[in-house]
């Protein structure tokens, strides 16, 4: 029939046409209890994103180390890849204002 049932936010019932639909169902966190888990960061809400921009965008107060502009990301999913994208050209972007040099790895 091409029609969806959804539940408006005020709790009531209405039909919905359409064309094609796309079901995205997301994602659910699982922030492993490991020592250390407290340095892990995600992008699972607004809030959470802007801590990683914010870690990020203080890594140049930290002492020069091999490791300084060095990120691990734990996902092969849509996000996982797009993220490790984007952190290489954020991390290279951050290390070059500063002209230190240093290696950024992802």
């Amino acid at each position: 029939a091409r029609t969806v049932r959804a539940v408006e936010r005020t709790g009531r019932e209405r039909s919905l046409a359409y064309d094609k639909l796309v079901l995205a169902t997301g994602s659910q966190l699982v922030r492993p209890d490991l020592p250390g888990a407290q340095h892990i960061f995600d992008i699972d809400t607004l809030p959470s994103a802007a801590a990683l921009d914010h870690h990020l965008r203080r890594l140049p107060r930290h002492a020069a180390s091999p490791g300084r502009y060095t990120a691990v990301v734990v996902g092969a999913g849509f996000t996982g890849v797009e993220i490790a994208t984007g952190l290489g050209e954020r991390l290279r972007a951050i290390a070059d204002s500063q002209g230190t040099g240093e290696e950024v790895r992802v």
